[in-house]
């Protein structure tokens, strides 16, 4: 039935003439290159003790398409990283990465359509190692695949009923290196929302109703099943001034190998909203519950926050409660003439399918499609997310292992940067905990990063980092993470590059079997066409 419903929508879209005629129409770009490197390992596979040395060629061509028209937005990004080791031929492997994004309008403000579909590796086991090429300790890493399909109809009717209905088909894919599924993971998921709001000829009155249904199954019979209703309707007493009535059931069901939970949740509450500027918006409720757990607050006060004192500086806060307990949720940002930071906390419900869905990959590496050089690389930032010439190719932590398992993630992230003339030195930290709903477990990674980029001459730069991780596990294992880098890169003509790179990793782990170090060396050249 699935598969009928999703070939069902494609070929719509492929088949509709609209399409065809916008696709047509764009402006198309395209963008190939290729890399070569040669990297040198004292620990090949990152083990504790018997540590294997290998020289490795990586070979990456890669391809970035795009299309840009009045309806059609198209974003197409391959690159394919053929390793060769010398020694342990049998590692010998071709990694594909592939992102593509498609934003399109098949009827005008009426009819849209949505698709993406990417394909990399992730990380098997949190508590061992694997590189950021995924040279080093490849073992550890899988291939993963996933796709969504997603319509949407907006229709209008006057000005006095405004409405958004959009399906969600979406799929995830785990596979070995032996081609053997990693069944737990596999999954497809269902996503119905539906939102109605007031137009503009109702006047100071203001309502919304919104639904979302979401239905996750996996392959050996797991599933997470949600349902949220959400509804409000309120009055503007003034241009600045209202007051609001809403209410909230929601209804969950996780089924996972850590335990079943269905932790449900009912509210209803008023409040009022004070907007004096355009750059400023306070919101503030009080709700009751219809019937509360035990342990849960009966009562509870939400409310949020959006501030924008000056076109450098961003406020946003949240709070609320949810069948969890309390949640917040806050951001700020300010951007000076050489220096900017950022610290963002958020709590939400998640897994790994969320994360690889929506890149929700902190602490993940970002690179220029096709290499691998940290040189070029930046963390993953979600206010900043992977472009179309971007690839995600490192796992630096931060990101739970492939699993079927639902969890509450508690995230905080925060940056400093400051550049000069010649320098550039940027600070990172980020914590991160998953407290998972099966059986109250809880994960958390720390890491804090600093990075310095030094210009030595008008085609050459220097890159130094340093990266302190500390990983703490539910059964209480704990494991840091130490490595240290420094790359050389010049450019040797208008679309050329060369680097030469040194890199250093500790791991130390309560489990001595988990522990390695490993030294690299590294020789890169990279064509663009």
């Amino acid at each position: 039935m699935r598969i009928t419903t999703q070939l069902s929508i494609l070929g719509f879209v492929l088949l509709n003439p609209l399409w065809v005629q916008t696709c047509i129409a764009a402006k198309w770009d395209i963008k190939p290159d290729i890399s070569l490197r040669e990297v040198y390992s004292d620990n090949i596979f990152l083990e504790s003790t018997n540590e294997s040395n290998d020289l490795v060629t990586e070979l990456s061509p890669s391809l970035v398409l795009s299309a840009d028209g009045n309806r059609v937005d198209l974003q197409f990004s391959y690159s394919m990283q053929n390793l060769a080791y010398q020694d342990h031929t049998e590692r010998n492997d071709t990694n594909h990465r592939l992102q593509t994004l498609l934003k399109s309008e098949l009827v005008k403000d009426l009819i849209f359509f949505d698709a993406n579909a990417r394909v990399g590796q992730q990380l098997v086991n949190i508590r061992d190692g694997v590189s950021v090429d995924q040279i080093s300790g490849s073992q550890n890493s899988e291939d993963v695949y996933s796709y969504s399909l997603s319509p949407s109809f907006k229709p209008k009717i006057g000005n006095f009923l405004l409405a958004d209905l959009r399906y969600t088909y979406d799929y995830v894919d785990s596979e070995n290196d032996n081609g053997n599924n990693l069944n737990s993971s596999d999954s497809t998921g269902d996503n119905l929302r539906a939102s109605l709001k007031n137009g503009s000829s109702t006047g100071n009155l203001f309502w919304n109703l919104d639904y979302n249904s979401r239905e996750i199954d996996y392959t050996q019979g797991d599933r997470t099943d949600t349902e949220v209703l959400q509804g409000s309707i309120g009055l503007r007493l003034t241009r600045s001034f209202s007051i609001n009535v809403s209410g909230t059931d929601e209804n969950n069901e996780f089924i996972g190998d850590r335990g079943n939970s269905s932790p449900d949740d009912s509210y209803y509450g008023g409040g009022f909203g004070w907007t004096p500027s355009r750059n400023f918006n306070l919101s503030i409720s009080y709700n009751k519950r219809t019937d509360p757990r035990p342990n849960e607050d009966e009562n509870f006060i939400s409310g949020s926050l959006s501030w924008t004192p000056t076109v450098r500086t961003n406020i946003s806060a949240k709070y609320g409660n949810r069948f969890f307990g309390e949640t917040y949720d806050f951001s700020l940002s300010h951007q000076m003439r050489r220096s900017s930071w950022q610290i963002a906390y958020s709590e939400s419900v998640s897994d790994f399918r969320d994360q690889l869905l929506n890149q929700e990959l902190i602490g993940t590496l970002v690179c220029p499609l096709g290499s691998s050089d940290i040189q070029q690389c930046r963390l993953f930032n979600p206010n900043d997310p992977p472009k179309i010439d971007e690839q995600l190719i490192g796992i630096l932590g931060g990101q739970s292992s492939i699993s079927n398992n639902t969890y509450i993630n508690k995230r905080l992230n925060a940056s400093w940067s400051i550049s000069g003339a010649k320098n550039i030195i940027t600070l990172g930290v980020s914590n991160q905990q998953r407290d998972y709903i099966g059986d109250g477990a809880s994960e958390r990674e720390f890491d804090v990063n600093l990075t310095w980029s030094y210009k030595l001459a008008p085609k050459t730069t220097s890159l130094i980092s340093v990266e302190q991780g500390e990983n703490k596990y539910e059964d209480s294992e704990k494991g840091t993470d130490l490595s240290l880098r420094w790359s050389l890169t010049t450019n040797i003509t208008a679309k050329s590059t060369l680097s030469a790179e040194i890199y250093y990793s500790d791991r130390d782990a309560d489990t001595s079997l988990r522990a390695y170090t490993e030294n690299r060396f590294t020789i890169s050249f990279q064509h663009f066409f």
